[in-house]
């Protein structure tokens, strides 16, 4: 039951700011070197950016919060970097538009998370790099608390042992369930990692998060509170219009 509450949470949270006169989010290109990259998990085909993140860092994510609603913007930008992956298979990032019926939009995907170095890659050469590892994209034409909700669409997996190997695509959102776990660096900086294997260590896929922090998600006397507010408001513009 608290699963749907976040649910409903998260997309009433989504809806004011869509309702807000002149949201419009863009997507800046995909910019940055690749990184140095080390696994700092078990599986020696992960991969993770050196300069960014640590074996420690990365173990932490497994005890951190869970993300239990859509990020918050504190400016007109938000900045996301890839910083690796524990996963043998490739997932795809998106900016997740909960307007529309699928939410992997192709003018919101922002980075594959094994580009260029798949699993079956690293069977045959266990020294690759990902490309996308260290590289980031900033997501601009936002309001301080103008809400953000990350998707991750997990890919199939045909490649290596059974123990790696996925035949479904798993869709994830940021704040919805125990998809991702999150751990505040400092002030406006979030350490937010998937878990789309079931190995829960959440560092499926990470990302530093730069200029925003933790929308907060109404218990479920308050959030019936804010969906009242939203049936009143409504109300009162459909007899304005009227």
């Amino acid at each position: 039951m608290r699963d749907q509450w976040r649910a409903a949470a998260l997309g009433a949270a989504l809806f004011l700011s869509l309702a807000a006169p002149g949201w419009a989010q863009t997507l800046g290109p995909l910019s940055g070197d690749t990184a140095a990259q080390g696994p700092w998990t078990a599986a020696d085909y992960g991969r993770f950016d050196t300069s960014q993140i640590d074996g420690d860092q990365v173990a932490a994510l497994a005890g951190a919060a869970v993300l239990n609603g859509p990020l918050r913007a504190l400016g007109s930008t938000v900045t996301v970097s890839y910083l690796g992956t524990g996963a043998a298979r490739n997932a795809s990032l998106y900016l997740a538009d909960l307007s529309q019926s699928s939410w992997d939009q192709p003018d919101r995907w922002m980075l594959d998370t094994r580009d260029g170095y798949s699993y079956a890659d690293y069977l045959n050469d266990p020294f690759g790099y990902i490309n996308t590892v260290g590289q980031w994209r900033q997501i601009g034409g936002l309001s301080a608390g103008d809400s953000l909700v990350l998707g991750l669409k997990a890919l199939m997996q045909t490649a290596g042992d059974t123990g790696v190997q996925s035949s479904s695509i798993d869709y994830l959102l940021a704040g919805e369930g125990d998809a991702a776990h999150v751990l505040q660096l400092e002030d406006g900086r979030l350490l937010v990692g998937f878990e789309d294997e079931g190995s829960d260590d959440w560092a499926d896929a990470v990302f530093l998060i730069d200029g925003a922090d933790i929308a907060a998600v109404p218990e479920p006397a308050s959030l019936g509170l804010v969906l009242l507010g939203l049936a009143a408001g409504a109300f009162f513009l459909r007899r304005r219009v009227s």
